[in-house]
């Protein structure tokens, strides 16, 4: 199965359009991304676990030239898979239990779309609340003095979480990762990927890398 085959499922288990299900897909797997990228483990009941391991710098040898060579420090991500899916697919076999594999196989995956679906309608939630906060509220008119001449007084401009990250990411010339915008921003994780998630719809960031977001 490929990411396409999990779009058909999903769009035909829940009965929505395939763009619908293509972006719930493409959300769910671009908040794993996010989350790995800050350093989060991500763990799927009965499928396994995603985690960041650190590994440190050593020397080692060129397989060419037998020189050595100094080999930095890097993060790679490690699936752990979990007790019931390693369970089931050591005891697969053919015929009866075959079909009885993939027909559990299908329920678990009609229960993951069940769970992307969801997570879409909060993240849509998310993003609408952020809107109304985001809207300037008006200002009330002061009432002018007959005699006394009325004193302007400027209030500071409010500027927006989003509007935030986006200045973040523009004054960046190699891009900003999730845990950089959350430290500089002052805000949450689920804000800033909330944001990022509108402002790549809107063409107004892109992807540079694996967690690393760009100017469009």
């Amino acid at each position: 199965m490929n990411k396409s085959d999990l779009i058909e499922e999903l769009s035909e288990g829940e009965e929505i359009t395939k763009t619908k299900a293509e972006e719930v897909v493409n959300l769910f797997f671009g908040e794993m991304t996010n989350a790995l990228a800050a350093g989060e483990r991500v763990e799927i009941r009965g499928l396994g676990s995603f985690k960041v391991k650190n590994y440190g710098g050593y020397t080692g040898r060129n397989p060419k030239t037998g020189k050595q060579i100094k080999v930095k420090p890097k993060k790679l991500s490690f699936f752990k898979c979990a007790k019931e899916l390693k369970e089931r697919v050591d005891t697969l076999k053919k015929g009866s239990q075959r079909r009885k594999f993939m027909k559990q196989l299908k329920k678990d995956l009609q229960g993951v779309s069940k769970t992307l679906k969801q997570l879409t309608l909060r993240t849509e939630n998310i993003v609408k609340r952020l809107d109304k906060l985001e809207k300037p509220k008006p200002v009330k008119k002061a009432k002018a003095k007959v005699k006394a001449k009325p004193k302007v007084t400027k209030k500071p401009v409010k500027v927006s979480a989003a509007a935030t990250v986006l200045a973040i990411i523009k004054r960046s010339k190699k891009g900003v990762d999730v845990a950089t915008l959350k430290n500089k921003a002052g805000i949450g994780s689920a804000t800033v990927n909330s944001i990022i998630y509108r402002l790549k719809k809107k063409g107004k960031i892109k992807s540079g890398g694996r967690g690393i977001y760009v100017k469009a």
